[in-house]
């Protein structure tokens, strides 16, 4: 009896040792930075490729649903990625867009040469070619940014299709992809490294910085302001007006909706004038029924960054990653995290640190939001007809849009969308090598790429 005690003993210790051991070496993902990346609310950041000394093709998750935890010990868990090929001069795994299905079902990724999708109970990995032969040639996947319409479940990706002068709509149920023209009137030249968030009170879509690519010469690039509104319910693009404090010129930076929508946080990034980076490390909140921006203390200097992951969930927001110069790509591995609630940056992970409620809503819904006031309405630019697109009796056949106006939610009919383009699915056989991407990404972030021409 002795003897057998203790050799329970003996393995109890043993057992005891292995998840002592494998607790030390919980999964941490190196550095990196340009990866694709996607929250559930509340519950998982997905993040999926990037670049750290190599491009990488790795995918992993953060768990926001623990209680809490370090900067320097995150809940990481690494998960098997899509089948991207990557080779030295193809650089499909950075700079995707990618979302989360309305359902929550189902992961979404834009990327070369098409359409991956993740299930997420089943970790299970599909892909369909997007375009055919003559099509795919124009189609863009890197430095877009891809955000779920929360009512219908589409996908919008601008600058996604036509060398970047449409914007792709992507069913996730059927696949089909439809293009719609982006504004030339309010964006002179191909834009991209934007911020794109569907916004649940609006009911639209917001996008702010994005670099402007005026030439190939590298010099002739730039950051721009854009402050860009679409309404897909009309297919209207307008410039929104906010209160507060001035977004500075950025490209490359982290743009994620929280608190049921009433919150939007715009942080990092660069700017980019004419070959010259200055690395931002401030951090804007929108609050979105008053559409006013209020600035935070800026992040310390040793974790400025641009092209990070982040997430809005609670009141904690969450960036991870990022490249801290243009030319060396140093890349961050630990978290930084900023109380909205404070205003300030904090070393841990608070779950009960929930979003509040507003007029009876939660932090995952947007209740309560019939009165919800709005700045001015902005001048718009209708680009099917280029006049008011606001109908003053009801139109047969359809419900009413709300849309912000007089300060106000009003329920206004508006005319039918314009007829947009169907581009038909190719099989993986008849895949066409077309990559491109922006001619400053390939000369300064990655010189062993080829150099490309279409922009």
């Amino acid at each position: 009896m002795v003897f057998s005690r203790r050799a329970v003993l003996l393995a109890v210790a043993a057992l005891l040792q292995t998840a002592t051991v494998q607790a030390q070496q919980a999964f941490q993902p190196p550095g990196n930075s340009e990866m694709a990346y996607a929250s559930i609310p509340d519950t998982t950041l997905y993040i999926q490729g990037g670049f750290d000394s190599n491009y990488t093709n790795s995918f992993y998750s953060l768990d926001l649903t623990q209680n809490s935890w370090l900067v320097s010990s995150p809940p990481w868990t690494n998960r098997t990625a899509p089948t991207i090929i990557l080779t030295p001069t193809s650089r499909a795994s950075i700079s995707n867009g990618m979302t989360v299905t309305r359902d929550q079902k189902r992961l979404v990724i834009w990327a070369e040469p098409g359409v991956f999708w993740m299930d997420i109970a089943t970790g299970l990995w599909q892909s369909e070619v997007a375009g055919n032969v003559t099509t795919a040639a124009t189609m863009r996947y890197n430095y877009r940014r891809a955000a779920t319409h929360g009512d219908t479940g589409l996908i919008y990706i601008p600058g996604g299709a036509d060398q970047g002068t449409k914007m792709v709509v992507l069913d996730p149920e059927t696949f089909a992809v439809t293009t719609v023209d982006m504004p030339s009137v309010l964006l002179p030249g191909i834009i991209g490294l934007y911020g794109w968030v569907w916004s649940d009170l609006r009911k639209s879509f917001l996008m702010t910085g994005g670099e402007l690519l005026l030439d190939t010469d590298l010099s002739q690039n730039q950051n721009i302001a854009t402050s860009l509104e679409y309404f897909p319910g009309n297919n209207t693009w307008t410039r929104f007006t906010t209160n507060g404090a001035d977004l500075p010129l950025i490209s490359r930076h982290c743009m994620v909706q929280g608190y049921g929508g009433r919150k939007i946080v715009v942080y990092g990034g660069h700017e980019w004038n004419q070959g010259v980076e200055t690395l931002r490390g401030t951090i804007f909140v929108l609050d979105v029924p008053t559409m006013t921006w209020v600035q935070g203390d800026s992040v310390a200097p040793t974790y400025v960054s641009s092209d990070s992951a982040c997430t809005l969930t609670g009141t904690n927001f969450i960036s991870w990653g990022g490249s801290q110069a243009q030319l060396n790509k140093a890349t961050l591995a630990t978290p930084v995290i900023f109380d909205v609630e404070s205003k300030k940056w904090i070393a841990q992970f608070q779950n009960a640190a929930s979003a509040p409620g507003v007029d009876g809503g939660t932090s995952k819904g947007a209740g309560g939001v019939a009165s919800v006031v709005s700045p001015q309405t902005p001048s718009t630019y209708n680009i099917n007809t280029q006049q008011d697109y606001f109908k003053t009796g009801p139109e047969s056949g359809r419900a009413p849009y709300s849309h912000y106006q007089n300060g106000h939610v009003s329920s206004l009919n508006v005319r039918d969308p314009p007829t947009v383009q169907t581009i038909p699915f190719r099989n993986p056989q008849q895949i066409v090598n077309v990559y491109s991407e922006f001619p400053n990404d390939n000369v300064q972030r990655h010189p062993q790429a080829t150099s490309d021409t279409l922009y």
